[in-house]
């Protein structure tokens, strides 16, 4: 199995999510099955709908600078928030 784990690089989080969005825009949104995976692990349409929520795209996403994308891509089940330093995928 090939997983895949989208990222986007910078320390300003309304820049990093406008690309995190342009990264999810057609599978992640569009497909009903991705829709129902997402639903049965707790996100809303709401979340789902837009582009992504802020939280939804944190959570699928990791971004920040290439400290907190490699530490997030390293920690399974983790997510990174955007940060302007060197942290981990909790700061």
């Amino acid at each position: 199995m090939a997983t895949e784990h989208k990222v986007a690089l910078g320390t300003d989080p309304g820049q990093t999510r406008v690309l995190a969005r342009r990264q999810c825009r057609t599978r992640t949104w569009q497909l009903s099955n991705y829709r129902a995976n997402l639903t049965r692990q707790g996100s809303t349409e709401d979340d789902l709908d837009n582009g992504g929520s802020d939280q939804l795209i944190d959570a699928l996403v990791a971004q920040g600078d290439a400290a907190a994308v490699r530490q997030a891509a390293r920690t399974p089940g983790r997510r990174c928030r955007p940060t302007s330093g060197a942290r981990g995928p909790d700061a």
